[in-house]
């Protein structure tokens, strides 16, 4: 078996028939791959839904593999989807993205003329087109995040499997987001990484502003226990330290500097000085707000000043609310190991 694809899906009645539709329909030999599909415990119709296209379907290849299980969160269901497959490479795509039909075809020809490699990235395109705040996050804040840093995005990443095995898979503290990069540390220089951008998946993105930031408050508290895992030494330890105090610096500077402006004017000229450094510094010099804005005026879809507005209130409060729980996180989740 050349391939095995993971989905790891959890209440995913919406997109579940059309990610593993988009599997079946492959450019490549039916036989050389198959779907490993871990349901960590849905709530909703995702079993039935699952269970009907298995038992329908006429053809035989590729083989799909349903696994159903209690809820116990996203690396372990990766992890299960690992220990489940006999392929050569393992491929992973969330239930809310379907897959380009040469998908497969790409990362096994990518794999074999690049024999170096041991982890392939791809494109990740916009699922829900007819969603207006999708398309805003997609083109702005997510495409930044990939193109400018190379991000290898969860819901497009393959491996080859040995490589997998011999970092002991994903770590099961990463329940819901944060798992790639957890473990791309953790593999450290072992890893051989490559982004393809002819393997594509089209993936839904945050339909709303809740969800946004609640992905953002989870990456917050994600960020710091990969921190705090690599804090092996008293530098690293110091280091930490230092980035939950600039965290906390630049939610509080803002207020501490209106409260100090009533009664003690140098304080709050302080504080204002505080704040505009850190600011500066996150938003304009490391591109947290000119990147995404820049990545919006690029977009194929046309957007008005009004969006660009939104744009600037949800980055803003996105980081808000990742800074707070990075801080949180960190007096919380203090004795995390690698496995």
């Amino acid at each position: 078996m050349d391939l095995s694809i993971i989905v790891c899906c959890y209440s995913g009645q919406e997109t579940i028939k059309a990610c593993i539709t988009s599997l079946c329909m492959q450019n490549y030999d039916k036989k050389k791959y198959d779907i490993i599909i871990v349901d960590d415990g849905s709530q909703d119709n995702t079993s039935k839904i699952i269970n009907d296209f298995i038992e329908n379907r006429k053809e035989v290849f590729p083989k799909i593999n349903y696994i159903r299980k209690q809820n116990e969160g996203l690396s372990i269901a990766r992890n299960c989807g690992l220990h489940k497959s006999s392929a050569n490479y393992i491929s992973y795509i969330d239930e809310d993205a379907k897959a380009d039909s040469n998908f497969v075809s790409e990362i096994i020809s990518t794999f074999k003329s690049k024999t170096e490699i041991n982890c392939i990235g791809g494109i990740v395109e916009l699922w829900n087109t007819n969603d207006k705040f999708a398309e805003l996050y997609h083109y702005s804040i997510f495409n930044f995040l990939m193109f400018e840093f190379k991000s290898i995005i969860g819901t497009n990443m393959s491996f080859k499997k040995d490589f997998l095995e011999s970092v002991g898979g994903f770590q099961k503290e990463f329940d819901k987001r944060g798992d790639e990069t957890a473990l791309f540390a953790k593999a450290g220089k072992s890893l051989k990484k490559l982004i393809s951008d002819k393997i594509i998946v089209h993936h839904c993105q945050p339909s709303n502003e809740k969800h946004f930031i609640r992905t953002r408050s989870d990456s917050g508290h994600y960020a710091m226990l990969v921190l705090l895992m690599n804090a092996y030494n008293n530098i690293a330890k110091v280091l930490v330290i230092m980035r939950v105090l600039s965290c906390a610096l630049i939610l509080v500077s803002p207020f501490l500097a209106l409260i100090f402006l009533f009664f003690n004017i140098q304080l709050s000229v302080f504080f204002s000085f505080i704040y505009i450094i850190l600011f500066f510094r996150r938003y304009i010099l490391q591109k947290g707000l000119v990147g995404p804005i820049k990545y919006l005026l690029r977009a194929p879809v046309k957007f008005n000043f009004k969006d660009i507005y939104k744009l600037i209130y949800i980055v803003k409060k996105g980081y808000r609310k990742a800074d707070y729980a990075f801080i949180k996180a960190y007096f919380i989740k203090f004795n995390y190991k690698w496995n």
